[in-house]
């Protein structure tokens, strides 16, 4: 375990959007126990809660950015893959959870709680809404951006399991 302070966490993803930012792309750091206090027991991760993680984060414009590109650059092998956005983004060595995975039981992974955690989008959920239980039923839950709105993609959640940085502030809070 490596125990850094919040400076060089930060330095560290300054350097990240400098490298990914033409592509637009965003990286909004957290703590996995500011998202282990905003979800049920369900959901919790088994990390310490000063673990480092980051949610990436596509606007608009990467599509044009780096979707055009890959698959212009994958023309000939596009055959076989499910989601060409998500395929575009999965060859990178940190554990990472993508937006289209699920648990065994088709229950959702983590990623629209950690927006809302990380302060990135706020989510809607049907819980926090003052409606009966009925209707609940019916209705998903939705993230919006305070820039974006609903334009915008949560790509992937990715960890860095061995990284504790107990100084790390919330930045931002919706």
């Amino acid at each position: 375990m490596v125990i850094v302070n919040c400076e060089d966490v930060i330095i560290y993803f300054e350097g990240t959007e400098c490298n990914y930012g033409p592509l637009d792309l965003s990286f909004i750091l957290f703590k996995i126990g500011w998202y282990n206090s905003f979800v049920r027991p369900t959901f919790k991760l088994n990390q310490n809660e000063d673990t480092v993680a980051f949610l990436i984060i596509s606007s608009p414009k990467m599509f044009e950015n780096a979707f055009i590109p890959f698959l212009q650059q994958m023309s000939n092998q596009l055959t076989g893959l499910n989601d060409p956005i998500d395929e575009s983004f999965s060859n990178y060595n940190v554990k990472v959870v993508h937006d289209f995975e699920l648990h065994p039981n088709r229950r959702p992974k983590i990623v629209m709680c950690v927006a809302h955690a990380s302060g990135a989008a706020y989510l809607y959920h049907p819980n926090s809404m003052n409606i009966s239980d009925e209707q609940k039923k019916k209705m998903f839950g939705v993230c919006l951006h305070p820039k974006y709105g609903g334009w915008f993609a949560l790509r992937a959640v990715a960890f860095f399991e061995n990284i504790q940085c107990p100084d790390l502030v919330r930045t931002s809070s919706l």
